[in-house]
């Protein structure tokens, strides 16, 4: 139970920002991969054909 000085937080509060991070990491993965699974197309498999989407 130890409390930020001046904040009146507690310690856990400091790996916030930590946990906030991975959430957005596995939303962007999620995101990713229902993209893939519905057909839609990869940037990178636009960049190895060659092809940019304008």
């Amino acid at each position: 139970n130890t409390v930020m000085p001046s904040l009146a937080f507690p310690g856990g509060v400091s790996f916030l920002p930590v946990i906030l991070g991975g959430a957005l990491v596995c939303l962007f993965s999620l995101e990713r991969l229902a993209g893939r699974f519905a057909g839609l197309p990869v940037d990178a498999d636009q960049y190895a054909t060659g092809e940019e989407g304008l």
